[in-house]
């Protein structure tokens, strides 16, 4: 080889080494993203499995939830805070599944004002927009605030709609989240929620979950007596019916049955799991009549 070939072999030589260390540097850049999107869709098919664990843990929690009403009408006839089915869990472990944890409770609903209250007859109430309005201020609301959440249902449930008949159906509320669409603030509706439900048929008022402060104020003539002697009676045992309410409360007057009792037969059932970082809750309104409640209506987020 002549000396004057040697510098032209070394730059042949320089790029091809060049050309394969870049070559290098894309294969392993190559590699590495196909490791990296393929750990991507591991997590991703593991995040929709554990999703789809947890909103099968809600279903069940749901269903239940279902199963300790039933099993709790054929114990007893009349319902209190007390039963076994009004106790929540929190956090219990799911056996087989790890990192798997669910919640749920059984919330009353009869012992709440009920919301549909006010239009059940095809128009608003007065005796009942006259509760609201006592409720109102039970919950340190300002009881004016009554006659524009009515004004809202009435709206809602098309009373004033243009062409409306007596045989037109009657929009009743469905959940009492929906009052978030209302003219209610957000400290309005902390403070109202949990003393009213939205129940799809009417239904008597369970003495033994009714506060006493609404109970006092719920007649047309105030009675904090009344509502302090069944405070008592409360405690001391159950109501096992409107009979031993009448009796242990002392109550006089008229009480209809139609409108007071001490069993229930509407539930809230509220659901939550996770399975790793997948998190669900739901939650679902049953009816208690048969055998087995029925659900009302299911939601899961």
């Amino acid at each position: 080889m002549s000396p004057k070939s040697l510098p032209q072999f070394s730059r042949q030589n320089g790029v091809a080494v060049v050309t394969a260390m870049l070559v290098a540097a894309l294969a392993a850049m190559l590699a590495a993203h196909a490791l990296w999107f393929g750990g991507l869709e591991l997590r991703r098919l593991e995040n929709r499995q554990s999703l789809a664990q947890a909103r099968q843990l809600v279903l069940t929690g749901i269903d239940w939830g279902r199963s300790v009403l039933a099993d709790d009408l054929n114990r007893s006839r009349y319902d209190h805070p007390a039963e076994i089915w009004a106790h929540a869990i929190e956090n219990y472990p799911v056996d087989g599944m790890e990192e798997a944890h669910v919640s749920g409770q059984v919330e009353e609903q009869q012992g709440r004002f009920d919301l549909n209250r006010l239009i059940r007859s095809g128009r608003l109430d007065p005796r009942e927009q006259e509760r609201l309005r006592r409720l109102m201020v039970v919950r340190g609301i300002n009881p004016a605030r009554a006659d524009t959440l009515a004004q809202w249902l009435e709206n809602l449930a098309g009373l004033k709609a243009e062409g409306k008949t007596s045989t037109s159906p009657i929009r009743l509320l469905t959940d009492v989240e929906e009052l978030g669409a209302s003219d209610l603030t957000d400290g309005e509706l902390a403070r109202l929620k949990p003393w009213v439900c939205a129940l799809p048929q009417a239904a008597p008022v369970n003495l033994n979950f009714l506060p006493t402060d609404l109970l006092a104020r719920w007649q047309s003539t105030p009675d904090e007596d009344l509502a302090a002697r069944m405070e008592a009676a409360r405690n001391a045992a159950p109501f096992r019916d409107l009979a031993d309410f009448r009796n242990r409360a002392r109550a006089g007057g008229e009480w209809s049955d139609q409108e007071w009792a001490a069993s229930s037969r509407y539930f809230l059932l509220d659901a939550a799991a996770s399975v790793g970082r997948a998190h669900v809750s739901g939650r679902a309104l049953v009816e208690r009549k048969g055998l087995w409640p029925t659900v009302i209506w299911r939601k899961t987020s």
